[in-house]
């Protein structure tokens, strides 16, 4: 079954997100988005935006 995981690979402000796709051990796809966020204002368990009190947050997890 086919997982999409979201996840930011820098520590640096502002960070890009990126969208996983893995299939198994024969699909494993990242793409970049373009969208971006402060890594502060990211969880890696939830693979979403922490605070979503921000109205720019809300957004940003709805796009997600």
């Amino acid at each position: 079954m086919a997982r999409i995981k979201f996840l930011i690979q820098s520590k640096n402000n502002p960070a890009n997100i990126y969208v996983r796709l893995i299939d198994g051990r024969k699909i494993d796809i990242k793409a970049k988005t373009n969208l971006i966020i402060n890594p502060s204002d990211w969880s890696d368990t939830k693979e979403r935006p922490k605070n979503l009190k921000n109205i720019d947050l809300k957004h940003l997890d709805f796009e997600l």
